[in-house]
C-alpha cells in the first residue's frame, strides 16, 4: 500500500498489509484436520526467480497456462469463486459451526 512503511528497527524487511516476513500463524484446526502452526515467508513477492522460493510468479503462471490452457484454468478458478461464496454464504446464515 502507498502509505504502507517497514518497521523502524527492520527497514530492509518485506511486508505487504500489515504481514511481515517472519510473522507466525498459530495452529488451527479445519474439519477435524490440524494446521501446524507456520512461520510466513514473502519471498514470492519479490520479482524474479530466488534461490529460496524458485521461479518467479510470472513463471509459474506461464507453466500452468501452458500445462491446462485458458479455459482449464478459468474453470478451476469458478469453481474455487463458487465454493467460496457458498461457503460465506453459510457462515453469514448459520454461523461457522455449520459449514460443510
Amino acid at each position: 500500500m502507498p502509505d504502507e512503511k517497514p518497521p523502524k528497527d527492520k527497514p530492509h524487511i518485506l511486508y505487504a498489509r500489515g504481514v511481515y516476513q517472519g510473522d507466525r500463524l498459530p495452529e488451527v484446526t479445519v474439519l477435524d484436520q490440524i494446521m501446524p502452526a507456520t512461520e510466513l515467508r514473502l519471498e514470492l513477492m519479490q520479482l524474479g526467480e530466488t534461490d529460496v522460493m524458485g521461479p518467479s510468479w510470472t513463471t509459474r503462471v506461464q507453466n500452468l497456462l501452458r500445462e491446462h490452457g485458458p479455459f482449464e484454468l478459468a474453470w478451476y478458478e469458478t469453481l474455487v469463486r463458487i465454493a467460496d461464496w457458498r461457503a460465506s454464504e453459510a457462515e453469514q446464515q448459520n454461523g461457522t459451526e455449520n459449514l460443510q
